[in-house]
C-alpha cells in the first residue's frame, strides 16, 4: 500500500462526527497492526538471511540490524493502541453529549445451574 493510498483512505473519513472519529481511530489501529505484523516478519527474515552469511560476526551484525526493526514494529503496535485510546478518551470526556447514542448491548453471560 503506497503512502498516498494510506493518506487518501484516512482523508476520506469525515471526523466531524463521533461515528467518523471512531472509524478513523479504528482504521489507524488496523493500519498500525498490519504494519506491526509486516515489519516484525521482515525483521525475522532479514536476520535469518544476514546471519547465514559466511562471516565470523554474521550473527551479531544481523542482530544489530534486526533490533531497530523490532523496536519499530513494537512502536507501531503501541501507536495502534494510542489511536484507540484517543477514541476511548473522546467517549469518556464527551459522555453527556453521547448519551443519546445507542450503547452496545452487553455480552450474554454464562449461567451456571
Amino acid at each position: 500500500m503506497s503512502r498516498s493510498k494510506i493518506a487518501s483512505e484516512l482523508e476520506d473519513i469525515d471526523v466531524s462526527s463521533s461515528k467518523g472519529l471512531q472509524e478513523y481511530c479504528m482504521k489507524v489501529r488496523d493500519m498500525c497492526r498490519d504494519l506491526y505484523l509486516e515489519i516484525h516478519y521482515a525483521s525475522d527474515q532479514v536476520y535469518e538471511l544476514l546471519a547465514a552469511l559466511p562471516r565470523s560476526t554474521a550473527r551479531h551484525d544481523a542482530k544489530m540490524v534486526r533490533i531497530p526493526l523490532v523496536k519499530l514494529a513494537d512502536q507501531m503496535r503501541l501507536n495502534g493502541g494510542l489511536a484507540m485510546r484517543a477514541w476511548a478518551t473522546f467517549q469518556a470526556k464527551y459522555e453527556t453529549e453521547m448519551a443519546h447514542v445507542k450503547k452496545r448491548t452487553p455480552a450474554k453471560k454464562f449461567k451456571f445451574q
